[in-house]
């Protein structure tokens, strides 16, 4: 009983086609080596919903600035490889799924959809 916790590559899930009815992905894209292939991936095993939250840029960098983190790297986070406004963000999850609704919770975005091939 309880939750159980597996540790996978996104790129690779290690699930079914079609195996989730929400699948949820947060803070996740902007780490990835390959965002398109993780979104490919998270799609591939929803049915039905995505919910994605990444950094909303260039604001995230800029807090981080401000806050006087990473300087060096202009306010980028270590680990951060994939950088979006909320514009090109939704842009991107639409080659996907289809935008329902976007959130701005300072100083992310959050995204949800509906696959394509789910209701």
């Amino acid at each position: 009983p309880g939750p159980a916790y597996l540790h996978a590559d996104a790129h690779r899930l290690p699930f079914a086609d079609r195996q989730f009815d929400v699948v949820v992905a947060a803070e996740v894209l902007e780490h990835l080596p390959d965002p398109e292939r993780g979104l490919a991936e998270i799609a591939r095993v929803g049915r039905a919903h995505l919910v994605l939250s990444v950094p909303r840029e260039p604001i995230f960098r800029g807090c981080n600035l401000i806050a006087g983190r990473y300087v060096r790297d202009l306010g980028n986070t270590p680990g951060h490889l994939n950088h979006w406004s909320t514009r090109s963000f939704v842009r991107f999850v639409s080659r996907y799924a289809q935008v329902r609704a976007v959130s701005k919770p300072f100083p992310w975005t959050v995204v949800w959809a509906t696959l394509r091939n789910g209701s």
